[in-house]
Protein backbone atom coordinates (compact mmCIF):
# COMPACT_ATOMS: atom_id res chain seq x y z
CA UNK A 1 0.00 0.00 0.00
CA UNK A 2 2.51 2.70 -0.72
CA UNK A 3 1.98 6.28 -2.52
CA UNK A 4 -1.52 7.84 -2.26
CA UNK A 5 -5.01 5.93 -3.07
CA UNK A 6 -7.43 8.24 -4.54
CA UNK A 7 -10.96 6.92 -3.31
CA UNK A 8 -14.15 7.72 -5.54
CA UNK A 9 -15.64 10.98 -5.79
CA UNK A 10 -19.39 10.65 -4.21
CA UNK A 11 -21.67 12.41 -5.38
CA UNK A 12 -25.32 14.01 -3.49
CA UNK A 13 -27.20 16.68 -5.14
CA UNK A 14 -24.95 18.98 -6.80
CA UNK A 15 -22.54 19.02 -3.75
CA UNK A 16 -19.41 17.18 -4.70
CA UNK A 17 -17.15 15.95 -2.17
CA UNK A 18 -13.45 14.20 -2.54
CA UNK A 19 -11.75 12.42 0.08
CA UNK A 20 -8.24 11.51 0.48
CA UNK A 21 -6.50 9.24 2.30
CA UNK A 22 -3.00 9.36 2.83
CA UNK A 23 -1.24 6.64 3.72
CA UNK A 24 0.97 6.67 7.31
CA UNK A 25 -0.82 9.62 8.52
CA UNK A 26 -3.30 9.80 11.52
CA UNK A 27 -5.50 11.95 9.54
CA UNK A 28 -8.25 12.32 6.41
CA UNK A 29 -8.80 15.62 4.37
CA UNK A 30 -11.95 16.46 3.37
CA UNK A 31 -11.80 18.75 0.68
CA UNK A 32 -14.68 20.31 -0.64
CA UNK A 33 -14.58 21.20 -4.83
CA UNK A 34 -17.74 22.41 -5.23
CA UNK A 35 -21.02 23.66 -3.39
CA UNK A 36 -24.21 24.56 -5.11
CA UNK A 37 -27.46 24.43 -3.44
CA UNK A 38 -30.84 25.05 -5.08
CA UNK A 39 -34.28 24.31 -4.44
CA UNK A 40 -36.27 24.82 -1.46
CA UNK A 41 -33.66 25.37 1.64
CA UNK A 42 -36.15 26.19 4.30
CA UNK A 43 -35.53 22.88 5.80
CA UNK A 44 -31.69 23.88 6.68
CA UNK A 45 -32.91 26.75 8.26
CA UNK A 46 -33.36 27.29 12.17
CA UNK A 47 -36.95 27.96 12.73
CA UNK A 48 -38.54 31.25 13.07
CA UNK A 49 -41.43 32.93 15.03
CA UNK A 50 -43.54 36.03 14.08
CA UNK A 51 -46.29 37.46 15.88
CA UNK A 52 -49.17 38.45 13.35
CA UNK A 53 -51.25 40.10 15.68
CA UNK A 54 -50.50 41.57 19.30
CA UNK A 55 -52.37 41.99 21.64
CA UNK A 56 -55.01 45.09 22.19
CA UNK A 57 -52.65 48.06 23.12
CA UNK A 58 -55.50 49.40 25.73
CA UNK A 59 -58.09 48.01 27.43
CA UNK A 60 -60.64 50.28 30.05
CA UNK A 61 -62.71 47.78 32.52
CA UNK A 62 -64.40 49.03 35.74
CA UNK A 63 -63.81 47.61 39.04
CA UNK A 64 -65.71 45.20 40.38
CA UNK A 65 -67.60 44.46 36.81
CA UNK A 66 -64.36 43.15 35.14
CA UNK A 67 -64.33 41.07 32.03
CA UNK A 68 -62.87 40.69 28.81
CA UNK A 69 -59.27 39.05 27.56
CA UNK A 70 -56.41 39.88 25.74
CA UNK A 71 -55.20 37.38 22.89
CA UNK A 72 -52.23 36.80 20.46
CA UNK A 73 -51.59 35.74 16.89
CA UNK A 74 -48.24 33.44 16.20
CA UNK A 75 -46.57 31.31 13.61
CA UNK A 76 -43.27 29.96 13.19
CA UNK A 77 -41.60 28.90 9.71
CA UNK A 78 -40.30 24.98 8.87
CA UNK A 79 -41.94 23.68 12.03
CA UNK A 80 -44.97 21.60 12.90
CA UNK A 81 -45.05 21.56 16.62
CA UNK A 82 -47.67 23.66 18.69
CA UNK A 83 -46.42 26.80 20.04
CA UNK A 84 -46.15 27.69 23.44
CA UNK A 85 -47.45 31.04 25.40
CA UNK A 86 -46.29 32.16 28.27
CA UNK A 87 -48.28 35.50 29.70
CA UNK A 88 -46.42 37.36 32.09
CA UNK A 89 -47.27 40.79 34.04
CA UNK A 90 -44.81 43.99 34.96
CA UNK A 91 -44.81 46.80 36.36
CA UNK A 92 -42.65 48.56 34.22
CA UNK A 93 -43.72 50.09 30.93
CA UNK A 94 -41.74 47.44 29.25
CA UNK A 95 -41.31 44.12 28.09
CA UNK A 96 -38.30 42.70 29.67
CA UNK A 97 -37.92 40.94 32.72
CA UNK A 98 -41.84 40.20 34.10
CA UNK A 99 -43.27 37.50 36.35
CA UNK A 100 -45.19 34.49 34.63
CA UNK A 101 -48.51 34.25 35.48
CA UNK A 102 -49.49 30.91 36.61
CA UNK A 103 -51.39 28.61 34.36
CA UNK A 104 -51.74 31.70 31.68
CA UNK A 105 -49.94 29.40 29.00
CA UNK A 106 -52.74 30.09 25.99
CA UNK A 107 -53.13 32.42 23.35
CA UNK A 108 -56.16 33.93 24.82
CA UNK A 109 -55.46 35.52 28.58
CA UNK A 110 -58.28 36.50 31.07
CA UNK A 111 -58.45 39.76 32.64
CA UNK A 112 -57.79 39.15 36.30
CA UNK A 113 -61.21 39.97 37.93
CA UNK A 114 -59.39 41.08 41.14
CA UNK A 115 -56.79 43.62 39.65
CA UNK A 116 -56.67 46.94 41.78
CA UNK A 117 -57.60 50.54 40.62
CA UNK A 118 -54.80 51.53 37.86
CA UNK A 119 -53.02 50.59 35.12
CA UNK A 120 -51.75 47.10 34.60
CA UNK A 121 -49.46 45.53 32.04
CA UNK A 122 -49.27 42.12 30.61
CA UNK A 123 -47.20 40.20 27.98
CA UNK A 124 -46.80 37.11 26.08
CA UNK A 125 -43.85 35.28 24.80
CA UNK A 126 -44.13 33.02 22.40
CA UNK A 127 -42.06 29.40 21.85
CA UNK A 128 -41.45 26.41 20.50
CA UNK A 129 -38.29 24.00 20.21
CA UNK A 130 -35.44 25.10 18.25
CA UNK A 131 -36.63 28.70 17.88
CA UNK A 132 -35.50 32.18 19.71
CA UNK A 133 -38.62 32.78 21.55
CA UNK A 134 -40.31 36.57 20.92
CA UNK A 135 -42.26 38.64 23.06
CA UNK A 136 -45.20 40.49 22.36
CA UNK A 137 -45.98 44.18 22.26
CA UNK A 138 -47.12 45.30 25.76
CA UNK A 139 -50.95 45.73 26.44
CA UNK A 140 -52.20 48.30 29.26
CA UNK A 141 -55.11 47.33 31.00
CA UNK A 142 -56.80 50.47 33.15
CA UNK A 143 -58.93 49.88 36.07
CA UNK A 144 -61.51 52.72 37.09
CA UNK A 145 -64.16 53.39 38.86
CA UNK A 146 -66.11 55.58 36.77
CA UNK A 147 -68.27 55.49 33.80
CA UNK A 148 -66.06 55.70 30.67
CA UNK A 149 -66.27 59.17 28.87
CA UNK A 150 -68.15 59.51 25.07
CA UNK A 151 -66.24 57.07 22.86
CA UNK A 152 -63.48 55.53 25.02
CA UNK A 153 -62.60 52.69 23.18
CA UNK A 154 -61.94 49.51 25.13
CA UNK A 155 -64.86 49.99 27.66
CA UNK A 156 -66.77 46.73 27.55
CA UNK A 157 -69.70 48.30 29.66
CA UNK A 158 -69.85 51.19 27.08
CA UNK A 159 -73.54 51.75 25.63
CA UNK A 160 -73.22 50.49 21.30
CA UNK A 161 -74.93 52.27 18.68
CA UNK A 162 -76.21 50.18 15.88
CA UNK A 163 -78.01 51.72 12.70
CA UNK A 164 -80.51 49.24 11.87
CA UNK A 165 -81.57 50.58 8.52
CA UNK A 166 -80.70 53.75 7.18
CA UNK A 167 -82.64 56.59 5.88
CA UNK A 168 -83.84 56.32 2.23
CA UNK A 169 -80.77 56.20 -0.40
CA UNK A 170 -83.01 58.95 -2.66
CA UNK A 171 -86.29 60.60 -2.34
CA UNK A 172 -87.39 62.72 -5.06
CA UNK A 173 -89.49 65.34 -4.62
CA UNK A 174 -91.49 67.97 -7.03
CA UNK A 175 -91.42 71.34 -6.20
CA UNK A 176 -94.46 73.28 -4.60
CA UNK A 177 -95.69 70.05 -3.25
CA UNK A 178 -92.84 68.79 -1.20
CA UNK A 179 -93.65 66.00 1.45
CA UNK A 180 -92.28 62.67 2.76
CA UNK A 181 -89.79 62.40 5.39
CA UNK A 182 -86.27 60.42 6.40
CA UNK A 183 -85.90 58.07 8.91
CA UNK A 184 -83.58 55.76 10.56
CA UNK A 185 -84.00 52.32 13.30
CA UNK A 186 -81.58 52.35 15.60
CA UNK A 187 -80.93 50.35 18.65
CA UNK A 188 -78.23 50.53 21.52
CA UNK A 189 -76.89 48.30 24.05
CA UNK A 190 -77.78 48.39 27.90
CA UNK A 191 -81.10 50.01 26.99
CA UNK A 192 -79.71 53.78 27.00
CA UNK A 193 -81.82 55.86 25.04
CA UNK A 194 -80.42 57.61 21.52
CA UNK A 195 -80.22 60.95 20.81
CA UNK A 196 -80.68 62.36 17.04
CA UNK A 197 -79.76 65.31 15.38
CA UNK A 198 -79.95 65.40 11.48
CA UNK A 199 -77.62 67.86 9.22
CA UNK A 200 -78.05 69.29 5.73
CA UNK A 201 -74.87 68.63 2.99
CA UNK A 202 -73.76 70.60 0.32
CA UNK A 203 -71.93 67.04 -0.62
CA UNK A 204 -72.59 63.57 -1.05
CA UNK A 205 -70.93 62.85 2.39
CA UNK A 206 -71.71 62.79 6.43
CA UNK A 207 -68.56 64.60 6.97
CA UNK A 208 -68.96 68.14 7.92
CA UNK A 209 -72.10 69.76 7.63
CA UNK A 210 -74.66 72.02 8.82
CA UNK A 211 -76.95 71.17 12.12
CA UNK A 212 -81.32 71.15 11.32
CA UNK A 213 -82.80 73.24 14.11
CA UNK A 214 -85.20 71.37 16.11
CA UNK A 215 -84.58 68.03 13.71
CA UNK A 216 -84.04 66.11 16.88
CA UNK A 217 -86.05 63.03 16.35
CA UNK A 218 -85.51 59.58 14.54
CA UNK A 219 -87.75 60.40 11.56
CA UNK A 220 -87.14 63.90 9.90
CA UNK A 221 -89.59 65.72 7.77
CA UNK A 222 -88.62 66.77 4.21
CA UNK A 223 -88.62 70.79 4.71
CA UNK A 224 -90.85 72.00 2.14
CA UNK A 225 -89.25 75.30 1.16
CA UNK A 226 -86.59 73.15 -0.64
CA UNK A 227 -85.48 74.58 -3.76
CA UNK A 228 -84.41 72.94 -7.42
CA UNK A 229 -81.73 70.59 -7.46
CA UNK A 230 -80.33 67.96 -5.11
CA UNK A 231 -79.69 67.98 -1.32
CA UNK A 232 -77.88 65.85 1.14
CA UNK A 233 -78.84 65.02 4.78
CA UNK A 234 -77.76 62.75 7.23
CA UNK A 235 -78.35 61.93 10.88
CA UNK A 236 -75.76 61.61 14.06
CA UNK A 237 -76.86 59.28 16.85
CA UNK A 238 -75.66 59.31 19.88
CA UNK A 239 -76.24 58.54 23.85
CA UNK A 240 -73.67 58.62 26.75
CA UNK A 241 -71.08 57.14 27.48
CA UNK A 242 -71.02 55.80 23.96
CA UNK A 243 -69.11 56.78 20.61
CA UNK A 244 -71.95 58.19 18.39
CA UNK A 245 -72.51 56.83 14.90
CA UNK A 246 -73.79 58.88 11.60
CA UNK A 247 -76.18 57.20 9.03
CA UNK A 248 -74.68 57.57 5.38
CA UNK A 249 -75.37 60.79 3.52
CA UNK A 250 -78.99 60.30 1.43
CA UNK A 251 -80.52 62.32 -1.54
CA UNK A 252 -82.83 64.46 -1.75
CA UNK A 253 -83.93 65.50 -5.37
CA UNK A 254 -86.09 68.58 -6.33
CA UNK A 255 -87.82 68.44 -9.78
CA UNK A 256 -90.55 70.86 -11.27
CA UNK A 257 -93.32 69.03 -11.71
CA UNK A 258 -94.29 67.36 -15.27
CA UNK A 259 -96.54 70.05 -17.40
CA UNK A 260 -100.55 68.58 -17.97
CA UNK A 261 -100.53 66.54 -21.97
CA UNK A 262 -100.33 69.03 -24.54
CA UNK A 263 -100.96 66.26 -27.04
CA UNK A 264 -103.90 67.17 -29.16
CA UNK A 265 -103.36 71.03 -28.96
CA UNK A 266 -103.76 72.74 -32.21
CA UNK A 267 -101.16 75.07 -32.87
CA UNK A 268 -99.58 76.70 -36.25
CA UNK A 269 -96.65 78.56 -35.46
CA UNK A 270 -96.93 80.79 -32.28
CA UNK A 271 -101.25 80.97 -32.49
CA UNK A 272 -103.31 78.69 -30.70
CA UNK A 273 -106.24 77.62 -32.61
CA UNK A 274 -107.86 74.60 -30.51
CA UNK A 275 -107.30 71.40 -28.34
CA UNK A 276 -109.27 69.16 -31.29
CA UNK A 277 -110.88 65.86 -29.42
CA UNK A 278 -108.92 65.87 -26.31
CA UNK A 279 -110.76 65.75 -23.45
CA UNK A 280 -108.88 67.89 -20.26
CA UNK A 281 -109.65 70.03 -17.08
CA UNK A 282 -106.56 71.33 -16.62
CA UNK A 283 -104.38 72.94 -19.17
CA UNK A 284 -100.78 75.04 -19.31
CA UNK A 285 -100.66 76.24 -22.59
CA UNK A 286 -96.98 75.96 -23.99
CA UNK A 287 -94.47 78.55 -24.21
CA UNK A 288 -94.13 79.23 -27.69
CA UNK A 289 -98.21 80.42 -27.92
CA UNK A 290 -98.42 84.01 -27.90
CA UNK A 291 -102.35 84.81 -29.15
CA UNK A 292 -104.87 82.40 -28.53
CA UNK A 293 -107.97 82.10 -31.54
CA UNK A 294 -111.28 83.09 -30.96
CA UNK A 295 -113.28 79.80 -29.67
CA UNK A 296 -110.48 77.57 -29.10
CA UNK A 297 -111.58 75.98 -26.39
CA UNK A 298 -114.97 76.76 -26.34
CA UNK A 299 -117.93 74.26 -24.76
CA UNK A 300 -115.18 72.25 -23.21
CA UNK A 301 -114.62 70.70 -19.28
CA UNK A 302 -111.83 73.19 -18.83
CA UNK A 303 -111.47 74.39 -14.84
CA UNK A 304 -108.19 75.79 -14.64
CA UNK A 305 -105.90 77.37 -17.59
CA UNK A 306 -102.52 78.79 -17.12
CA UNK A 307 -101.48 80.91 -19.66
CA UNK A 308 -97.72 81.50 -20.35
CA UNK A 309 -95.68 85.08 -20.18
CA UNK A 310 -95.83 84.67 -24.35
CA UNK A 311 -98.97 85.28 -24.54
CA UNK A 312 -100.51 89.17 -25.35
CA UNK A 313 -103.67 88.72 -26.92
CA UNK A 314 -106.93 86.30 -26.05
CA UNK A 315 -109.65 86.05 -28.45
CA UNK A 316 -113.40 86.62 -28.05
CA UNK A 317 -115.07 83.03 -26.38
CA UNK A 318 -111.44 81.43 -26.59
CA UNK A 319 -112.60 80.05 -23.40
CA UNK A 320 -116.43 80.27 -23.66
CA UNK A 321 -118.74 78.53 -22.12
CA UNK A 322 -116.16 76.44 -19.73
CA UNK A 323 -116.44 76.06 -15.87
CA UNK A 324 -113.12 77.88 -15.15
CA UNK A 325 -112.37 78.68 -11.65
CA UNK A 326 -108.60 79.07 -11.59
CA UNK A 327 -106.93 81.26 -14.20
CA UNK A 328 -103.02 82.02 -13.97
CA UNK A 329 -102.39 84.76 -16.78
CA UNK A 330 -99.35 87.12 -17.07
CA UNK A 331 -99.82 90.90 -17.32
CA UNK A 332 -100.99 92.87 -19.79
CA UNK A 333 -102.74 90.37 -22.19
CA UNK A 334 -105.42 92.08 -24.59
CA UNK A 335 -108.50 90.59 -23.84
CA UNK A 336 -110.88 90.50 -26.87
CA UNK A 337 -114.73 89.25 -26.50
CA UNK A 338 -117.10 89.30 -23.07
CA UNK A 339 -116.56 85.89 -22.65
CA UNK A 340 -112.81 85.20 -23.68
CA UNK A 341 -112.52 83.63 -20.40
CA UNK A 342 -114.96 81.28 -19.85
CA UNK A 343 -118.73 81.10 -17.88
CA UNK A 344 -117.46 83.38 -15.14
CA UNK A 345 -115.23 85.73 -17.66
CA UNK A 346 -117.43 89.07 -17.24
CA UNK A 347 -116.52 89.17 -13.83
CA UNK A 348 -112.74 88.00 -14.41
CA UNK A 349 -112.83 90.73 -17.34
CA UNK A 350 -114.14 93.13 -15.01
CA UNK A 351 -111.56 92.50 -12.15
CA UNK A 352 -108.41 91.98 -14.64
CA UNK A 353 -109.10 95.30 -16.38
CA UNK A 354 -110.40 97.80 -13.55
CA UNK A 355 -107.45 100.46 -13.77
CA UNK A 356 -109.04 100.41 -9.66
CA UNK A 357 -108.85 96.86 -8.97
CA UNK A 358 -105.99 94.55 -10.84
CA UNK A 359 -105.01 97.10 -13.68
CA UNK A 360 -104.57 93.94 -15.79
CA UNK A 361 -101.35 92.82 -13.13
CA UNK A 362 -100.60 89.12 -13.95
CA UNK A 363 -100.86 86.03 -11.11
CA UNK A 364 -103.58 83.73 -10.53
CA UNK A 365 -106.98 84.33 -10.13
CA UNK A 366 -109.45 82.23 -8.27
CA UNK A 367 -112.89 82.37 -8.26
CA UNK A 368 -115.17 81.48 -5.46
CA UNK A 369 -118.34 82.89 -3.64
CA UNK A 370 -119.29 84.30 -6.94
CA UNK A 371 -116.14 86.48 -7.46
CA UNK A 372 -112.63 86.53 -8.81
CA UNK A 373 -109.95 87.44 -6.66
CA UNK A 374 -105.79 87.73 -6.97
CA UNK A 375 -103.87 84.69 -5.09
Amino acid sequence: MGGKERLPVKKSGKIKVGRMLIIGAVFIAAVFTACNITGDTSSLLPPEITITNHPAPTTIVRAGNISGSLSVEAAASGVSQRLSFQWLYTTANSNDGGNEITGATEQDFLIPANLTLGTHHFFVEVSVAGAASVRSNLAAVTVTDVPASPGTPGDPNAPVITIISQPAPVTSVTVGSISGSLAVQVSVTGGAQPGFRWFSNTTNSNVGGSEIAGATNASFTIPANLSLGVHYFFVEVSTPGAASVRSNAVLVTVTVPPPPPTEGLDIRGDVLYGIGTVTVTDIVIPSTVTSVRNYAFHNGNLTSVTIPASVTTIEGWAFGANNLTTITIPAGVTITGINSVGLHSVYFLAYYNNPAGNNRQGGTFVFAGGSWSRQ
